[in-house]
């Protein structure tokens, strides 16, 4: 535009320098038609002055033309080429008199400037200037100090695409000469955002080149562009060829610095090209913040229709690591702006680069992706028709490495067709997927094809979740899976999904939209499916999702309600169909399951729950309940029946029992297990009363349990309770591993005998008071306890009376872990005592009873807390045998050849001693006092010691007498 304005301003100068000796009376509107004349002669174009023309020669020539127009090309005035309101030039009188022009100021308010780009990129000015037209007693040089311009406007068209208008132009030129150099600085609005523009040129040289050096900074984005090369063609159709250099600034700029940097004095050589890094004359204001959120340079290539970046690189700052990419870019204007891209790196880290500003925690992959699908579908509307691809060998995602990436996109219509992307997940699993990106009614929505497979299928998953520290577990077998995929506004669909696990196969569907209860909806359908190598070590979901990272940095922990897959879906609502012919779970036989539940709006409805695996495992059960979460009302009957030690622990596992009872070694004594359950709960104003009824057999013995409770589910300690349960059979201690995991019931089988009954009665409320009853009765003993207690934060504390009796004294050592003498043998037995346990604290109180009809009394104290167990106990008896106290820690169950061959026993060992060694283990972990008074303590038949006292000590260092 400046061009063409100085073309015309240098005219009206050169008008008013031959008009100079004319006579001051003149009315110079009567010559208008002359200057309409040359004008037209000169600009190849008709030109029309429709206001007044203003002359004043004296004290300073000054010359004004009002209302002027340039013809379009076809010669109308209806749009035409150029208008301007007025036209104003001031020259100096001095340089007139000399033979010179020098306009000291020229001032051109309100011109629009119309610009049309045809089809072949050349435009409606390429007549404009006709060469080899000259103007009469035209001055031999002319100078431009000053030309400025206010209310500017240029409109750009071209058939078949939007209007380009720059509005609000203002600013000021200067030149040296006609043919230049020229130096520009200009504002402009540009749809509403200012910018600021600065160019300086060189003289054309004789091949037309013209060298020129600009600055454009978009105000708003914080943008600066940069173009430092030559222009050729300005006649016709102009060609750009040189560097560019764009700078995208985190903070705004300052004010604009004076610019007084002349191409013309430091032009390059004919033909060679500045270097890409050579910052351009005419400095725009520094940034306040010197980083950038990117930057590009390269050469550059360009026509009005067409711009070419064969080699640029793109750099962009992220958390202090520069990412950097490499690539060419071709640009088409001709009909719409459509590009070409195509960029590679060898690494690049997105998670760096679209980390959420402030965030203590790492993104997860699904954040990563949202935000970077959301920025391309920002750019789409502008490219049209464009087409990117991207090669990089290592990309950070969601805390780990993807590899490989490989993406070719496509712009159209406001969406972006996904036509190849590859890569290569964490855990070795890689990824094709192709589709449709596109705008939906909250962000961005993908749909298309996807396939996943690879042999790293629990990494990929708590990758996707955002567990960080999966990625390096071991593989698992080899999976594939092919889906029709929906991805974006809160849902995810996998529709006619496909696949293979371990050399089986199954199909299905997968719906999951969140929002404030989120929706799952799957169905599962497979004639064989192995889980073998897949399932893990813990319960089925916990091992597939991500741990919740525990305090002080400690390892991950999962709770009981992590355990447990009803609290884990309780916020949701689920629906769930599944169907396995054969189904392969680790350490048990195949069996069929057959599944078909919903969770929805806090009513869980189990329409059929059946797995058989063969004579191992069965279970079968329906049933419905509804508020689940607040005041359960309903009924669930179910039969469960576990043969083996595995069988029991799967099951425990699918019903969320604590990992101490799942893992607990003690639990083959409940095998086999057959019982039936049923549970009605009734809503009771806020409150639910349920109740439970179990019935079957555990470990050989028959279970019979009736329990009810009144409260709230979410506080069942608050809850009121009142249980009533026996086991009898052949060992009726085997149930007591649900209650205590680490109870070695082998000792209960070993001192009770057979067959027997387990009863027990509670009542209260968890929190605050439970009073009831428990009593072991075997043919061979009898061990009672009548208390109270209740449930704290750190234990169970309770209080109370317990009794033991036995006619046989060596199974009540053998209860407490200690080795039974000979002498103990058929030894009756009879204790009681007032038992207080607070905390790690166990005190026996006010012991007292009878061992082989002598009186014993006594106390003893326990502190569990720590590694070592601290003691102390204090026994009075009226007679006491040393052997026999001593026997306790001999290894009684090892034979005297075992013996002999550990070499235990010592060649100069009395013969009074037996022929064993000892068995310390149930003091290894142990600290404590022993105190025993005895009316008669025998070291043995012919010693005898009256009004004896026995103190021992036991520590590390053994037992001390």
């Amino acid at each position: 535009m400046n061009s063409l304005l100085l073309t015309l301003t240098a005219l009206l100068i050169l008008v008013l320098s031959a008009l100079f000796a004319a006579p001051l009376v003149i009315d110079w509107n009567d010559y208008r038609p002359v200057f309409e004349t040359q004008a037209a002669k000169l600009l190849g174009r008709q030109v029309k002055v429709g206001g007044q023309v203003h002359l004043v020669l004296l004290p300073a020539p000054e010359l004004r033309f009002d209302d002027i127009k340039v013809a379009d090309q076809d010669g109308s005035f209806d749009k035409p080429f150029l208008e301007a309101r007025s036209l104003e030039a001031w020259l100096n009188i001095g340089a007139l008199l000399s033979g010179g022009i020098e306009a000291r100021r020229i001032t051109i308010l309100d011109p629009v400037l119309r610009l049309n780009l045809k089809a072949d990129g050349s435009g409606n000015w390429s007549d404009v200037g006709r060469r080899g037209v000259g103007l009469p007693f035209a001055p031999k040089d002319v100078m431009l100090d000053s030309v400025s311009v206010g209310g500017g406007k240029i409109e750009i068209t071209k058939e078949g695409a939007p209007r380009f208008t720059l509005e609000d132009i203002a600013g000021e030129a200067s030149a040296a000469s006609l043919s230049g150099p020229y130096k520009v600085s200009a504002t402009y609005s540009l749809e509403g955002r200012p910018q600021e523009l600065r160019f300086s040129t060189s003289e054309p040289d004789a091949a037309g080149l013209l060298r020129i050096k600009s600055a454009l900074r978009d105000i708003e984005r914080n943008t600066t562009y940069v173009l430092d090369g030559g222009v050729t063609g300005l006649g016709g159709k102009p060609v750009y060829d040189g560097t560019i250099l764009v700078r995208v600034a985190n903070a705004s700029t300052d004010e604009p610095a004076d610019d007084d940097t002349d191409v013309a004095s430091g032009e390059p050589p004919a033909g060679e090209q500045p270097a890409a890094s050579e910052e351009p004359s005419p400095d725009l204001p520094a940034a306040k913040d010197k980083t950038s959120l990117f930057e590009l340079k390269g050469a550059l290539t360009a026509t009005t229709d067409h711009a070419e970046l064969p080699d640029f690189e793109l750099t962009i700052p992220a958390k202090g690591h520069p990412q950097m990419l490499k690539g060419k870019l071709v640009l088409d204007f001709a009909e719409r702006l459509k590009a070409t891209c195509e960029l590679s790196a060898s690494f690049v880290d997105l998670d760096a680069l679209f980390a959420t500003p402030g965030a203590e925690q790492q993104s997860s992959p699904a954040a990563v992706l949202y935000l970077l699908a959301d920025e391309a579908l920002g750019q789409t509307a502008e490219l049209g028709g464009s087409t990117l691809t991207v090669a990089i060998e290592q990309a950070g995602l969601g805390g780990d490495l993807i590899g490989t990436l490989d993406l070719a996109l496509a712009a159209k219509e406001g969406a972006l067709t996904i036509e190849r992307l590859k890569a290569v997940l964490p855990g070795g699993n890689r990824i094709e997927a192709s589709g449709l990106l596109s705008r939906g009614e909250f962000g961005p929505v993908f749909a298309g094809p996807i396939k996943l497979e690879g042999s790293g299928l629990r990494a990929l998953t708590r990758w996707a979740a955002g567990d960080r520290a999966m990625s390096g577990q071991a593989a698992t077998s080899d999976f594939v899976l092919a889906a029709k995929a929906t991805v974006g506004d809160g849902e995810l669909k996998l529709a006619d999904a496909t696949g293979e696990l371990s050399a089986t196969k199954f199909r299905g569907d997968l719906r999951y939209k969140g929002g404030e209860r989120s929706l799952i909806e799957f169905t599962l359908d497979s004639d064989r499916l192995d889980l073998r190598e897949v399932i893990g070590d813990g319960p089925i979901w916990r091992s597939w999702l991500p741990a919740a990272p525990a305090k002080d940095g400690a390892p991950p922990v999962a709770s009981a309600d992590d355990q447990n897959i009803l609290v884990q879906l309780r916020d949701d609502d689920v629906r769930a169909t599944l169907r396995v012919g054969e189904l392969l779970l680790p350490d048990i036989p195949a069996g069929k399951l057959d599944a078909r539940f919903a969770l929805i709006g806090d009513t869980l409805d189990v329409q059929q729950l059946g797995f058989a695996a063969g004579d191992a495992i069965a279970l079968d059960g329906k049933g419905r309940i509804e508020r689940l979460s607040q005041a359960p009302s309903g009924r669930v009957d179910f039969a469960l029946r576990a043969a083996t030690t595995d069988s029991l622990r799967i099951t425990s596992e699918l019903f969320g029992l604590p990992e101490s009872v799942s893992q607990s070694k003690h639990l083959s004594a409940l095998a086999p297990l057959d019982v039936h359950v049923g549970l009605v709960a009734a809503r009771e104003g806020a409150a639910t009363n349920a109740s439970i009824e179990l019935g079957g057999k555990a470990g050989g013995s028959d279970i019979a349990l009736v329990a009810h409770a009144i409260g709230e589910p979410a506080k069942l300690g608050e809850a009121k309770i009142d249980i009533d349960g026996s086991v009898t059979g052949d060992r009726p201690q085997a149930l007591l591993v649900l209650l205590f995991p680490n109870l070695p019931t082998e000792r209960f089988a070993a001192a009770g005998g057979s067959h027997g009954k387990l009863t027990v009665k509670l009542a209260g409320v968890p929190d605050t008071k439970l009073t009831g009853k428990a009593a072991l009765e075997t043919a061979a003993m009898k061990l009672g306890f009548d208390g109270q207690g209740s449930v704290q934060e750190a234990g169970v504390a309770f209080t109370g009376k317990g009794s033991l009796t036995s006619q046989d004294a060596s199974l009540a050592l053998m209860l407490i872990g200690l080795e039974a003498p000979p002498s103990a043998a058929g030894v009756p037995l009879a204790v009681h005592a007032d038992i207080v346990k607070q905390l790690a604290s166990i005190d026996l109180n006010a012991v007292s009873g009878t061992v082989a009809g002598q009186a014993v009394d006594g106390s003893a104290h326990f502190d569990t807390g720590g590694n070592i167990v601290h003691f102390k106990l204090v026994a009075n008896a009226d007679s006491v045998s040393l052997p026999s106290l001593l026997g306790m820690l001999v290894a009684w169950q090892r034979s005297p050849s075992t013996e002999e061959m550990l070499g235990a026993i010592g060649a100069g060992a009395s013969e009074v001693w037996p022929s064993r060694g000892l068995s310390l283990g149930v003091i290894e972990n142990t600290d404590g006092d022993i105190t025993l008074n005895a009316k008669q303590l025998a070291l043995g038949v012919p010693f005898q010691v009256s009004g004896a006292s026995l103190l021992a000590r036991v520590d590390k260092a053994g037992l001390t007498l």
